[in-house]
């Protein structure tokens, strides 16, 4: 999966925390003009060509074969062309973009939306909202899929809630790591690093860094049993979940330690996790 590679530098990195805390270091470095320089990105102008992902269903971008060739032409006079379908395209008379939001005039019809990052979300009315993105834009964060991945979701999620656990439910945020027998506190400003919501319905995310991905999710006994959304089984550490703490450990390798992270819940009781003074 496309998010591993960063779960697991996220998980391995946090034992670099146990040299700081050992050496009394700091990773507070100012950054230099360089680096400023290089973090700052240019955003392109709105106006340009815009394909079909799908339409919002839940979580998920769907992708069904009657929509393709559905795209958008924003010219950068304010005007343009929509397509959706051989026998239904036509003229856009104005369209504007401020803000995030999106607005368009097609023949009598007004639609609305919004945009950001070249992916353009468009209200039909209905609860019918469709996806389209830029060419050139990275999609790489979004759940598109197939329709029929979709059904086998729907019911690889609806054959799981056998094994949901409403009590496991909940908003995961990484706590503390251990290795070596040395328990430490994750600093403030890195807990975001890592992150589990797990949804009542048997639905979730998994938060790496800056990068989000859905997946399904249910237990065997503690035992955290991880999918994607089209019911492939996800083969990960093992990770335990109980009275709102999820223990995940990372095996020892050649070249480093069994690592264990502890993530919480808001309200969990944390007494239980010993953290090394």
């Amino acid at each position: 999966m496309k998010w591993f590679k960063r779960f697991t530098y996220a998980c391995l990195s946090s034992a670099l925390l146990f040299a700081l805390a050992g050496c009394g270091g700091s990773s507070n470095t100012p950054a230099t003009d360089s680096q400023e320089s290089a973090e700052t990105t240019v955003k392109d102008s709105v106006d340009g060509t815009y394909r079909i992902l799908g339409m919002h269903m839940d979580d998920a971008i769907v992708m069904s074969d009657s929509m393709e060739g559905y795209y958008l032409e924003l010219k950068s006079d304010g005007t343009g062309t929509l397509y959706f379908g051989e026998d239904n395209n036509g003229p856009i008379s104005s369209w504007s973009a401020e803000n995030g939001k999106f607005s368009m005039q097609a023949g009598v019809s007004d639609f609305s939306g919004t945009i950001q990052n070249g992916i353009l979300d468009l209200d039909l009315g209905d609860n019918m909202v469709l996806a389209f993105a830029k060419d050139g834009a990275d999609t790489s964060s979004l759940n598109i899929m197939s329709l029929e991945a979709y059904k086998n979701s729907a019911s690889s999620t609806s054959a799981q809630t056998d094994k949901l656990d409403p009590a496991a439910a909940g908003t995961y945020v990484v706590y503390a790591v251990e290795s070596q027998g040395v328990c430490v506190l994750i600093p403030e400003e890195d807990k975001k690093s890592l992150g589990f919501t797990l949804n009542k319905d048997g639905t979730g995310i998994v938060s790496v860094e800056d990068e989000q991905e859905n997946l399904l999710w249910s237990l065997d006994g503690n035992k955290l049993l991880l999918t994607e959304t089209d019911g492939s089984p996800i083969d990960l550490y093992e990770i335990t979940v109980q009275n709102g703490i999820m223990k995940l450990v990372v095996p020892a390798t050649d070249s480093q330690a069994e690592v264990i992270e502890y993530l919480v819940t808001k309200d969990a009781d944390v007494s239980s996790i010993k953290i090394t003074q």
